[in-house]
């Protein structure tokens, strides 16, 4: 007989129902409210999950492992998780034609036939086409970004933190303490973070008469602000990784994002008086970093099943917010926290001068400049930041031009984040 156990995991996520058919046709409403109404089972080895000949008004369905079907005259039917067969309820003719034993471990659960029905039955029979549907309101009726919200608010959402040297950086300068004596210190219990400011300092951007060899001369070289803002720079990139072989393909192809954004950020930073160009490197890494949570969440909520066409619309509708208030989190200068919330806004109206959003979102811009997708973007001279940046007499081939004649300096930026 079957043993039922409770499994580790409390409840279905909503957005694992759609891979089954039977729930395809229920809204997004209607998904929530059930996903968390249902519980994962567990069977082991052996364990007898439905009955030959039983009358039971419920549905199994397989979630983990592997089952076997035994029919009347002793013919074998095999079903394993995952698989097309497996998005269909175990055995659901009544009275059942098989008995359904566990091969090993599964996970599984159960929904009332009859509940389904009705909830099927009060489905929106005639929804509004997607294409219809602006981005926006796409991604508020997805299950992820509705079960997102949900665990969000409860604090559910484990939130990176700041890498350890940065943080000790950032608390001693916090603290009064900015002499580049007690900074080398603390960025020397990191060899590897120490060579690179070694490395940093004698690159052609900061080179001066003769090498550093040492990370206090580095950081007097640098200047206690460049030196501070590079760290971070350099403790982000561990954040950018993933078990799962698809997050983590994402996650590299935002990294290098990242990466591009900042060294034009830089570049643009150096074109103009109001802003400082290592601060503008930072501004142009972090500006999508609110999109690690999500990629994590989205690792553990889709599994190997990631559309990603829905997660785009998801990491688009929430990564300023969650940029935001990771870097709040971590007490990041609010300019940049700013730049975060908003650097992915291209109609973002600021109200001041020397905002780093705006130099964010033109260097985002240009960043896209000959790759896929870069028509669905707006003109650079209709967006509000472009007008927003003190670099003269700024039109939208000027502004290319600017950064062609300047790709060497682009280079050498990105080349400071590659070190």
């Amino acid at each position: 007989m079957l043993t039922q156990q409770k499994s580790p995991q409390n409840h279905i996520k909503p957005g694992t129902l759609r891979r089954y058919e039977a729930f395809n046709a229920l809204s997004s409403e209607q998904l929530i409210p059930l996903a968390f109404e249902l519980e994962l089972k567990q069977a082991n080895k052996g364990d007898e999950l439905i009955e030959f000949g039983s009358t039971t008004n419920n549905l199994y369905f397989l979630f983990e492992g592997e089952v076997v079907l035994t029919g009347r005259s002793g013919e074998l039917l095999f079903i394993k998780a995952g698989t097309e067969d497996a998005r269909q309820p175990i055995a659901k003719l009544r009275p059942c034609q098989y008995t359904v034993t566990a091969r090993g471990r599964v996970l599984y659960f159960v929904v009332n036939r009859m509940a389904l029905e009705q909830l099927i039955r009060l489905a929106p029979q005639d929804p509004v086409p997607a294409g219809d549907l602006t981005m926006s309101m796409m991604a508020r009726k997805h299950p992820m970004y509705l079960d997102f919200r949900k665990e969000l608010k409860e604090n559910r959402i484990k939130l990176p933190s700041l890498p350890d040297v940065a943080f000790k950086i950032r608390e001693a300068i916090g603290k009064g303490d900015e002499s580049s004596a007690r900074l080398a210190r603390i960025v020397n219990t990191d060899p590897s973070m120490a060579a690179k400011l070694i490395r940093v300092a004698n690159s052609p951007i900061y080179r001066g008469r003769s090498e550093i060899t040492s990370c206090q001369s580095a950081i007097t070289r640098l200047g206690v602000n460049a030196a501070h803002e590079l760290v971070t720079c350099y403790s982000i990139r561990d954040l950018f990784k993933s078990r799962s072989d698809t997050i983590r393909a994402r996650m590299k192809v935002q990294w290098e994002h990242a990466q591009d954004v900042a060294a034009i950020a830089a570049v643009l930073a150096r074109m103009s008086k109001e802003y400082e160009p290592e601060t503008a490197l930072l501004a142009g890494l972090l500006h999508d970093i609110g999109v690690i949570p999500i990629l994590g969440y989205a690792e553990e909520y889709f599994g190997i099943d990631v559309d990603d066409q829905e997660l785009d619309v998801i990491i688009n509708e929430l990564k300023g917010e969650m940029g935001a208030m990771m870097l709040s989190k971590w007490n990041i200068n609010r300019i940049i926290v700013n730049a975060a919330e908003h650097g992915s806004d291209w109609m973002y109206e600021s109200s001041k001068s020397g905002d780093y959003a705006n130099l964010v979102i033109v260097a985002k811009l240009h960043s896209y400049i000959g790759k896929k997708g870069m028509s669905a973007l707006p003109r650079i001279d209709t967006v509000p930041a472009f007008h927003k940046l003190s670099l003269g007499e700024l039109t939208p081939k000027m502004s290319i031009k600017i950064l062609e004649d300047a790709k060497t300096e682009i280079e050498e930026a990105r080349a400071l984040l590659s070190v």
